[in-house]
């Protein structure tokens, strides 16, 4: 399944600084304050983090993962409605241009109502398969730490980012036919383009259990949308009337 990017990708890619220094001021704009206890519980936490990272990757000495800076991060589309934070720690050196920037996230416990969920425990594993397959290449630091409490409390799934890069807001999409782009761009993704990268047995078979799948809940999947699409129409009535 060929991918192309959205249109909105170069656009967003042009605004957003790309010289290191300029993209690190840029990231720790984002930072808005965290609730004092909320800070403390994820220094707290960090420490056992780092114990980990350093089990796996013994060669990055613990004051690579020096918190320099943390804060709260208000971003994202299909996230927007997830509690996420910005950690900035002090990479190799001493020196600012080679530190990182780590999202962190609360692993959702599912509802029963989501199309892609992660759960609440182990639920790393299957981010890191999906970062995996759908990335060029795995993110520098990645991983999960676990929560203060009982052992049921959701984790943080913990994610560098990539210098320059820039996550889509709702604010940044500028008419419909960019929305279209970015839904039929998920679309593809969800559809099994990361299994071009597997071996062709193993994408076959994935193709017939979707095709499989696909025939099984076609009818359902077809109401299912029709009634969404109603839902959102009389929503979006409702709300012009309520302005």
């Amino acid at each position: 399944m060929d991918r192309t990017a959205p249109s909105i990708v170069a656009r967003l890619r042009a605004d957003t600084p790309q010289d290191q220094q300029a993209w690190l001021r840029w990231a720790d704009a984002l930072m808005q304050p965290l609730p004092a206890g909320e800070e403390a519980a994820l220094r707290r936490g960090w420490a056992r983090f780092v114990q980990l990272m350093r089990d796996t990757r013994p060669d990055r000495s613990e004051t690579f993962f020096g918190i320099l800076r943390v804060g709260a991060v208000d971003i994202g589309v299909g996230s927007a409605l997830e509690t996420k934070t910005l950690i900035r720690i002090a990479g190799p050196t001493d020196a600012p241009d080679d530190d990182l920037i780590l999202e962190a996230r609360v692993t959702a416990t599912p509802s029963g109502h989501e199309c892609v969920s992660r759960p609440i425990n182990g639920g790393s594993l299957h981010v890191l398969m999906f970062t995996a397959l759908l990335g060029p290449r795995l993110p520098d630091v990645f991983g999960f730490m676990p929560r203060d409490g009982a052992r049921e409390a959701p984790e943080l799934w913990i994610q560098s980012w990539d210098p320059g890069y820039r996550e889509l807001s709702v604010s940044d999409v500028r008419s419909q036919a960019e929305l279209n782009e970015l839904a039929i761009d998920a679309g593809r993704q969800l559809g099994g383009h990361f299994w071009t990268k597997f071996p062709e047995p193993l994408r076959a078979h994935q193709q017939f259990a979707q095709l499989r799948a696909y025939e099984m809940t076609h009818d359902r999947a077809r109401q299912i949308a029709g009634e969404l699409a109603s839902e959102t129409v009389t929503e979006w009535e409702r709300f012009r009337k309520q302005r």
